[in-house]
């Protein structure tokens, strides 16, 4: 019905974008009731990348449908599949069609590339590669990209058999830079096998764009990242118990301890402990770890358990030990006789005699005495469990429980980094812990008083370092540890005590799921009502910002043309200011040819003037052939033709003036025509350039108020959701507050419980008084 309901809606809101329909935003929003969300953020993702003139793939591309034949060979088609992937580059293609989805960010899981890969790589490749595909065809763009691990052991161990490197002491005689180059050198070294393999096992994954751990850049984060958490208070400085390997002096890994496990034989022994205020009486405590019995602080039974307290027939010794074990003590019934039975919680806090006195100060804190706790089994053992806190996590915790060891605090550990025992162990220091003579060593010291009453061996697992058989020890390890896992550790048992609570009150009005449930489910409603409100709006808002796209390519559209006609105006007043500058040179070569001409005229007049003046002062009468010539007739001819000349030099300079002077009118009319046009087009561009800016201002002034109104909805929107926190955080206060109740109820029950068990305890030995004082009257009795 969703699927039906989301397309009913795409279908309706794509008929009214299309044509022009507007709706009032109630009747938008209530037709998105019930629309899945996810669907709404998909139809907007779908929408913004499927514009209008995007390229659309050619369905003939892909057309790759064959017959299946008969008859297949696998091995034949995948090498034909790699091969068409590598000729078409799919991967890369892929990535190039994706570039533009949303991110989903992934990242490799870095292999060491010291070793070939094996069956684990392939299967945890296979489920990387599914996950990565996923969300490739969900819509996203996954950057897959193959990392190495160049740190750790496995790096270190190759250089260390390669070179001969036995221990720190080595390392730091050849020097930590050349120790790196070292290692830097064969960290690659089968990263081609590696390519080759992941790429026939058809994972999709970028070899070209890795990434490796030795990058400083990748270092410089992993610190930074460090940091943050130490800023924030949860980092501190702690002790852990473990795994040890005395072969490379470092601490392994959870991952790496889990390593290469074999069947070794370790020397196994019983040994018995005295009590203080029975010395005749001994606990006795089987391990396979004598070396850890100098660390001895505790002795841990369970307090669910049956013990019993014997007499060993052979040697008249008195042991106390599990019910469930005798038979792994003694072979028959004959070689014991039972004293007395009775549960492992008689047993809390007896006080024992230690075996060594190398940490005999710590009997004033609380240790040398008899704990409880319920990982101690009756499968193997005595039933009786020897604690050294620092080569073991559960011995470490019971005895943090008892307050016989401060957490975090410098640990008691007489156990160097190489394995061998302190100068605090004054007997054995300098002693390799797990030497086969080490039971013996201890047997003949006076400091274990012939304790000792069973020595065998037994078969355990021990972890076999990576490619070495070597042994390791779970030994305190003082490191930085996230505060984290201690904020984890009270949320689980917040979590158990809760259970607690609702399965003692199951039924009850104290049910505080049960009775809020109803609210949280309305407040999840509303929440997803609200959701698909706003779903509906970022909807709405997309396709106002599509309609101001296409206002705003308007705007750019005309303000191109505006810029063309300004362009084109300036270029015409370029034009008009040339004409007008040779208009202005024409003139002034009329004017300076006028002037010329009246300079000629001028000089022309004064010539003939002083001619004319030179002939009347001469008064020369020349007479040949009795004729007297007429020069005044010559000289008014000569007169009259120079001023011929000058009047039609004046026509001429005037007729080819008034020629410019026409050539220039006409040129400045077309001129004034032409610019009349322009001023017309210009006033008519900024007519609609103000038209434009009007409609835009509009659009603005919409815009904002859209904007308000999405914002004045998110605000009021928050309010709500503040509103719901609110009451959430009120419940949850509550919750608390039963939390902390029940918390009290349960103190005062175990309060009473710790009450019940000290007069079970007290009626016990008043039963025992009794028993003892009626088997006295009988005896008396009968005398």
């Amino acid at each position: 019905m969703a699927k039906s309901k989301n397309h009913t809606f795409h279908n309706q809101a794509r008929k009214h974008h299309r044509n022009g329909i507007k709706k009032p935003r109630s009747q938008r929003y209530e037709s998105l009731k019930g629309v899945d969300p996810k669907f709404l953020r998909n139809m907007r993702f779908a929408k913004k990348h499927n514009k209008k003139g995007a390229k659309q793939p050619d369905s003939a591309t892909y057309t790759m449908v064959e017959r299946v034949p008969e008859t297949i060979s696998f091995p034949t088609e995948e090498e034909k599949i790699l091969q068409f992937w590598n000729d078409k580059d799919c991967f890369q293609e892929c990535l190039k069609q994706s570039k533009n989805r949303p991110r989903y960010t992934f990242y490799d899981g870095p292999p060491f590339a010291t070793g070939l890969p094996h069956y684990g790589h392939i299967l945890a490749g296979t489920i990387k590669d599914v996950v990565t595909r996923f969300a490739h065809q969900s819509g996203f763009h996954v950057d897959r990209r193959f990392g190495w691990d160049c740190h750790g052991l496995p790096v270190e161990y190759e250089i260390d058999k390669t070179l001969g490197i036995k221990g720190p002491e080595d390392v730091a005689k050849m020097g930590i830079a050349e120790y790196n180059r070292q290692c830097r050198n064969i960290v690659m070294r089968y990263s081609n096998e590696w390519e080759i393999s992941v790429k026939r096992m058809g994972r999709w994954i970028d070899f070209k764009n890795d990434y490796k751990t030795l990058y400083p850049w990748f270092m410089e984060t992993v610190w930074w990242v460090f940091k943050q958490l130490y800023d924030k208070g949860l980092v501190y400085r702690g002790v852990k118990v473990m795994p040890f390997s005395t072969a490379c002096n470092t601490p392994l890994s959870n991952f790496e301890s889990h390593q290469n496990y074999k069947d070794v034989q370790d020397p196994s022994v019983i040994v018995n402990f005295p009590l203080v205020e029975s010395p005749e009486v001994s606990l006795i405590a089987w391990t396979t770890t004598p070396w850890t019995l100098p660390s001895n602080l505790a002795l841990c039974v369970n307090p669910e358990f049956t013990y019993v307290k014997v007499k060993d027939n052979a040697n008249d010794k008195t042991y106390i030990m599990m019910e469930a074990r005798l038979g792994a003590l003694f072979k028959a019934e004959s070689e014991f006789t039972l004293l007395d039975k009775f549960p492992g919680k008689v047993l809390k806090g007896k006080k024992y005699k230690p075996l060594f006195q190398y940490f005999s100060k710590c009997g004033e804190t609380g240790a040398f005495q008899v704990v409880l706790d319920n990982y101690v089994k009756e499968e193997e053992g005595t039933g009786v469990v020897h604690q050294a806190p620092y080569f073991g996590a559960d011995d470490y915790r019971v005895c943090a429980d008892y307050n016989i060891i401060q957490k975090d605090q410098a640990p008691i550990c007489p156990v160097d980094a190489s394995g061998c025992f302190t100068a605090e162990v004054t007997d054995f220091a300098g002693q390799y812990v797990k030497v086969s003579d080490i039971t013996d060593t201890c047997r003949g010291r006076s400091g274990f008083r012939g304790t000792a009453v069973e020595l065998g061996t037994e078969i355990h697992q021990h972890h076999a370092n990576e490619k070495e058989e070597m042994q390791e020890l779970n030994v305190k390890f003082a490191g930085y540890i996230e505060k984290v896992q201690a904020l984890e550790s009270r949320n689980a048992s917040l979590q158990a005590e809760l259970a607690a609570l609702q399965g003692r009150y199951k039924g009850g009005p104290s049910n505080i799921a049960e009775e809020y449930e109803v609210k949280f489910k309305e407040v999840r409603d509303l929440i997803e009502a609200l959701t698909n409100e706003k779903g509906a709006a970022d909807i709405e808002r997309g396709y106002l910002e599509e309609e101001v796209e296409v206002w705003r390519l308007k705007l750019e559209e005309e303000l191109a043309l505006k810029e063309e006609a300004e362009m084109i105006l300036r270029e015409f007043r370029q034009d008009v200011d040339n004409a007008t500058l040779q208009k202005a040179e024409l003139e002034k070569s009329i004017e300076q040819l006028v002037a010329e001409i009246e300079f000629l005229k001028k000089l022309h007049d004064e010539e003939v003037a002083d001619l004319m003046k030179q002939i009347e002062d001469s008064k020369i009468t020349a007479e040949l052939g009795g004729e007297r010539p007429d020069l005044a007739a010559y000289l008014r001819n000569m007169r009259a033709e120079i001023e011929s000349v000058a009047a039609r030099n004046v026509q001429e300079a005037e007729k080819w003036y008034k020629s410019k002077f026409d050539t220039l009118k006409e040129h400045a009319g077309k001129h004034e025509d032409h610019m009349k046009s322009m001023k017309e087009e210009i006033s008519v561009f900024q007519n609609q350039i103000t038209d434009l800016q009007n409609q835009i201002d509009g659009l603005r002034a919409r815009n904002a108020a859209l904007e308000q109104q999405l914002e004045d909805m998110e605000i009021s929107h928050q309010d709500k959701v503040s509103g719901f926190e609110g009451v959430i955080s009120q419940l949850e206060t509550q919750l608390c507050e039963t939390k902390l109740e029940m918390t009290k109820y349960l103190q005062d029950y175990q309060e009473l419980l710790h009450i019940k068990l000290k007069l079970d305890a007290e009626i016990a030995t008043y039963r025992k008084l009794l028993e003892g004082e009626e088997s006295r009257l009988g005896i008396a009795k009968d005398a």
